[in-house]
């Protein structure tokens, strides 16, 4: 049933120029719903990048920014503990047990050792307790500070 047009007829789209829109392909409908997945999809990682729990971490400058709970200064070749030294090691000890902290102890060898056999009879455990050596100053003095 196809007739022969007349080529000076204007409704034919051949001598026109015109012709139909093509007909969207069937096959093509699951770019309708995908699209929009696969944006959601990658906005997924960004959108719950905030709400990790952040990993505690500490340097050595933080730690030496953080005042000193307590300073305890012996006398050369003494080992022993004042009672106003072992009162502030008390507070320091009651501290570190409330927010939960491990202790700092900075100072000479043997004034470290001893302020750490201090805190150990008071309760501490020696797990808790990190000793490190000051590299300068008083020989003497012994800085405890909570980390």
């Amino acid at each position: 049933m196809n007739t022969p047009r007349d080529p000076r007829d204007p409704r034919d789209p051949r001598e026109t120029g015109v012709y139909r829109a093509a007909e969207p392909r069937s096959n093509l409908k699951w770019l309708y719903w995908a699209i929009p997945l696969a944006l959601v999809l990658l906005a997924l990682p960004f959108i719950f990048r905030g709400q990790r729990e952040p990993v505690p971490t500490r340097t050595a400058a933080v730690e030496q920014r953080q005042p000193p709970c307590a300073a305890v200064n012996l006398t050369s070749g003494s080992s022993t503990l004042t009672d106003a030294d072992q009162q502030s090691l008390a507070q320091c000890v009651t501290s570190a047990r409330q927010t939960g902290s491990s202790i700092a102890v900075t100072g000479s060898r043997e004034g470290a050792d001893t302020v750490r056999q201090a805190l150990v009879s008071q309760g501490v455990p020696d797990a808790n307790i990190r000793v490190s050596e000051a590299a300068t100053g008083d020989p003497g003095r012994v800085v405890v500070t909570l980390r």
